[in-house]
């Protein structure tokens, strides 16, 4: 439990770090907090996750508001406790004409589950009549039914803990993103590790398949 709370305290390290500190300019940082697969863990641990999100919604992430910080829901909203989507609405709108760094929060979302509910969406609304049937499913439609229309590809996913998998983690927009696996655990992300991440990333020779 104590490793959750010190995970999501790193959180916010990190963005200070790209607030204050980074040499680069980000536009984009999403931590992957909660899958649609946690929910098989056992029920005292999500109740605590869910409790530790609330509180560090509304107590630590909602300062950054002030310091220009945008912030994103990405995932399902069922079946999210009403308090945690309360708090989540609350951030996104109160934040939304901030442009100095966007943060994403990856609660109750799935890679896998994203693309099915948008296919879903598209499926209803040809039934509807909203489009037309004979509208063809190309990559932009399929885009626009994302949970954040818009949201620009992928460039870079980190991965701690040793782990060298990609979890059901944004697999349509990582299509071409560079991948940074390290053997340090989450909560031991600091300023030099941040760093070396950079280095390495700016190091790689992105080619998108050309």
């Amino acid at each position: 439990m104590e490793g959750h709370r010190q995970g999501f305290n790193k959180v916010m390290d990190v963005v200070d770090f790209f607030l204050e500190r980074s040499p680069e300019k980000l536009e984009t940082i999403v931590f992957y907090l909660f899958s649609t697969e946690n929910w098989k863990r056992e029920e005292y641990e999500v109740n605590y996750l869910m409790n530790l999100a609330y509180e560090m919604a509304k107590k630590k992430m909602a300062t950054y508001i002030s310091k220009g910080v945008k912030f994103i829901h990405m995932g399902r909203r069922e079946p999210l406790p009403q308090k945690v989507l309360d708090v989540l609405d609350e951030l996104v709108e109160n934040s939304k004409n901030n442009t100095k760094l966007t943060v994403g929060l990856a609660i109750n979302y799935g890679g896998r589950q994203e693309i099915l509910d948008a296919v879903n969406k598209i499926v209803d609304r040809v039934r509807s009549g909203e489009i037309p049937n004979d509208v063809p499913i190309n990559m932009e439609l399929i885009e626009h039914f994302l949970y954040n229309p818009g949201f620009a590809d992928v460039d870079l996913i980190v991965r701690t803990s040793g782990e060298m998998r990609i979890s059901n983690f944004l697999l349509w927009q990582s299509a071409y993103a560079e991948f940074i696996f390290l053997p340090n655990y989450w909560p031991e992300m600091n300023d030099t590790l941040l760093l070396q991440v950079l280095d390495e990333y700016n190091r790689r020779q992105r080619r998108f398949g050309k």
